[in-house]
């Protein structure tokens, strides 16, 4: 079952509000939230109150808004205090989780779970080019144990100073192709 769409303006646990979303698409008539857009707590804590929170830290990874995952009711919102979480959203428009289909045998379960795993890090890098070219580079990002970090919002400049968002896959990596010799450079949010 799905979970109500979050929009700009939606509450928060803390008692915030989003206070972004994607102004192309419109839910109820109110700019759709993503991960990564940004949220405001008025709790204290260690910040000042109010404080600009961070931004939306999940999302349903195969519906994509503006090319982002949609945030939902229940997502998790990153805080200077405790975790923070999306309490109301449209519940008119539900967001699922992904899709699903009938299979005729054990194993079905298992294809379908790697094919939505393999569409989730393809979509979650959108802006990756596929074609390899004379200058690429590859930015891999891991934790203190080792393991990939995934689902970071960043935003990518490349030599030229053009510049791309999106958010790091599954493995960690961001890789862009065809780039003009010199510097690139990743800031990701919400780290």
């Amino acid at each position: 079952m799905g979970k109500p769409a979050a929009r700009m303006g939606d509450m928060t646990a803390h008692g915030g509000t989003l206070v972004a979303g994607c102004p192309t698409v419109l839910i109820g008539g109110v700019p759709a939230a993503r991960l990564g857009d940004m949220h405001v707590c008025p709790m204290m804590n260690p910040g000042p109150s109010p404080h600009v929170g961070g931004p939306a830290a999940l999302g349903s990874p195969m519906v994509l808004i503006g090319g982002m995952p949609a945030a939902r009711m229940g997502d998790m919102l990153t805080c200077a205090g405790p975790p923070d979480t999306i309490a109301m959203g449209c519940m008119t428009v539900l967001v699922g989780e992904g899709g699903s289909s009938a299979g005729g045998g054990g194993a079905g379960a298992s294809a379908a779970a790697a094919a939505q795993a393999s569409a989730a890090a393809a979509q979650f890098d959108n802006n990756e080019s596929t074609i390899a070219e004379e200058h690429w580079v590859v930015f891999e990002f891991v934790d203190s144990a080792g393991n990939p970090v995934s689902g970071v919002p960043y935003k990518f400049t490349d030599p030229d100073g053009n510049e791309s968002f999106g958010n790091l896959r599954l493995d960690g990596k961001i890789r862009r192709d065809g780039i003009s010799e010199g510097q690139c450079e990743v800031q990701l949010y919400g780290v």
